[in-house]
């Protein structure tokens, strides 16, 4: 995830540090390692609804709620997360 900060901090591309996002987030996934997988997609689900990519935020805050619903330590942070989706539903129209 430092080259997705980088993108973040100093470099402020926005696009770039998404798609690093993305991919951190996929190897995560593929180490079996949720919590780390579910912070990068919210990463990914925030700067996409900041480039206006509200279709895929939607997308991924509701399956990161869903698997939020899920777990009994989680599951009380689900409602931010369709909260989040709901809004960003809103702004796609």
């Amino acid at each position: 995830m430092t080259i997705a900060e980088i993108y973040e901090t100093e470099l402020v591309d926005l696009d770039k540090a998404c798609a690093a996002y993305s991919q951190a987030a996929d190897w995560f996934q593929g180490e079996d390692s949720t919590s780390s997988a579910n912070k990068a997609l919210l990463k990914v689900a925030f700067f996409s609804a900041q480039l206006e990519h509200y279709e895929k935020a939607v997308d991924i805050y509701e399956s990161v709620g869903l698997q939020a619903i899920e777990n009994n330590l989680l599951k009380y942070g689900a409602r931010e997360h369709f909260l989040k989706a709901g809004i960003c539903s809103l702004c796609s129209g």
